[in-house]
């Protein structure tokens, strides 16, 4: 949650465009998805998740450079 605060803080200082919003929610949702899915007794199920961190950054990399434009 502070991630997404601090990165919608500075979204609104240097004032990106609605896709740097738009990729903010996907991200959001993301987050959110692993939230929903963990069950920390399935070990396979927690290293997919924690490999999908890794989508979790393209995604805020994608999200930084839409929102110049």
């Amino acid at each position: 949650a502070l991630m997404l605060a601090c990165l919608g803080l500075a979204g609104s200082l240097v004032q990106m465009t609605i896709l740097f919003w738009v990729g903010l929610a996907v991200t959001a949702w993301h987050l959110a998805m692993q939230v929903y899915w963990l069950d920390i007794d399935d070990a396979a199920q927690c290293l997919k998740l924690f490999r999908s961190n890794r989508n979790t950054g393209l995604i805020v990399a994608a999200t930084l450079t839409l929102g110049i434009f």
